[in-house]
Parts: C-alpha cells; sequence; structure tokens
C-alpha cells in the first residue's frame, strides 16, 4: 500500500520541483526582462490607486488605520477616501520611497507600495530603513494620536518609534 500512495504522489513530487525563469540573464538584461514580462500594461493611477486602496481594501466597517501607530480614523463613505483620510491626519506611505525611484509609473501608483499613515510619522521617518530603532538613540515615540519625546510607561510593544 506504501509503494502504491509513493508512485501515486511522485509526480506531484516531481512537477513541484523549481523551474528557471528567465535563465542565462543577468544585470541591467534581467531588469528589462523582468520589466517587459510582468509591468501590468496600465495602472490606476496614483488619485484612483489611494482612493480604492483606503475604501474598497484597507478600510475595515469604514476604518482606516495608520500602519506605523494604530491610529484610526472613520472614513466617510460620501467623501473622496484619500481627501477625507488627509483631512483627518493620514496620508499616504510610499513603502519603497518616491525619492528612490517610485515617483513615476508604474511604480507610484503600486498598492503594494502605498499604505495609509499619520502625516507627522510618515515626514518624521523620511527615507529612513525601516527597521528596529534602539530606546537610546529613538527621537519620537508615536502610539494612536500621540507623539512624545519621552519612553511610553505602556502600551510599549504597540508605540513606533523614529530617530532622524
Amino acid at each position: 500500500m506504501r509503494i502504491f500512495i509513493l508512485i501515486l504522489l511522485l509526480p506531484a513530487f516531481l512537477y513541484a520541483q523549481h523551474i528557471p525563469v528567465l535563465e542565462g540573464l543577468s544585470g541591467q538584461e534581467l531588469l528589462t526582462e523582468i520589466k517587459n514580462q510582468y509591468r501590468p500594461p496600465t495602472t490606476l493611477g496614483y488619485s484612483i490607486a489611494r482612493d480604492t486602496l483606503f475604501r474598497n481594501i484597507l478600510a475595515v466597517n469604514g476604518q482606516l488605520k495608520c500602519l506605523y501607530t494604530d491610529y484610526s480614523i472613520n472614513l466617510n463613505p460620501n467623501s473622496d477616501p484619500s481627501d477625507n483620510a488627509f483631512s483627518q491626519g493620514l496620508n499616504t506611505e510610499h513603502i519603497y520611497p518616491q525619492s528612490k525611484g517610485a515617483e513615476n509609473e508604474p511604480l507610484r501608483s503600486n498598492m503594494y507600495n502605498l499604505y495609509p499613515v499619520r502625516e507627522n510619522v510618515n515626514s518624521d521617518r523620511a527615507n529612513d530603513p525601516f527597521g528596529e530603532v534602539p530606546d537610546n538613540t529613538t527621537q519620537w515615540w508615536y502610539y494612536l494620536d500621540i507623539k512624545q519625546k519621552t519612553k511610553p510607561t505602556s502600551n510599549i510593544e504597540k508605540v513606533q518609534r523614529s530617530r532622524k
């Protein structure tokens, strides 16, 4: 019986093996071919991408949350989602910075790269790399709508830190 099951499953194991993609290419030639084969022909555009992301993908029960601080807002269903978010202190973070190549389409409106964040956290974070900031070098601590210079005494596991 074991041999029968092994023979039955063997094709699945063989099929699941690695299949090379763009074999033999490297450097700029590889990057060019990746773009040619995987870049979408069109995008929604930045404004529509943000509105779609905020209202239809990231909002839960009409609430939109900051990626970094858990600060949340209620989106007005009758308003433009990104304008409504901006009026309540949330703007859009490009996880891969616009200044490092995401300022043009299609990268600028790539929804995998866009997140709602508190405006001051986004500007304080600037283009610093993501990573853990040691407590002794932390300049600002953020939680919900709070920004403070001193280390919090509660909710420390939820607080985000920033260093300039």
